[in-house]
């Protein structure tokens, strides 16, 4: 046990000696936000992606169809984005 802790201790120092600033404070950001907002979901990433590759263009039709209505332009991009960050919707504005 004492030998699975110090070479995970290890790894992750490994980790942090190499890893940019940059990257660091990314990935701050998004671990943080996931123990704020009570999800607690650390694969978010990878089981979107994951996800994704799964998706059928037929799916994405329907999904558009059923939820998005484009036809009223002006109404449309007074909505909220379609993609928001972990506090709102800040992203993608159409």
């Amino acid at each position: 046990m004492i030998s699975r802790g110090s070479s995970h201790y290890s790894r992750i120092l490994r980790v942090l000696y190499k890893i940019s600033d940059e990257e660091f404070k990314r990935n701050l950001v998004f671990y943080w936000g996931e123990i704020q907002y009570g999800t607690l979901k650390f694969n978010r990433m990878d089981a979107e992606v994951a996800a994704l590759r799964e998706l059928k263009k037929e799916e994405l039709i329907d999904f558009f169809d059923e939820f998005i209505e484009i036809e009223d332009i002006v109404g449309f991009r007074k909505s909220q984005p379609l993609y928001g960050s972990l506090k709102g919707c800040s992203q993608l504005k159409l």
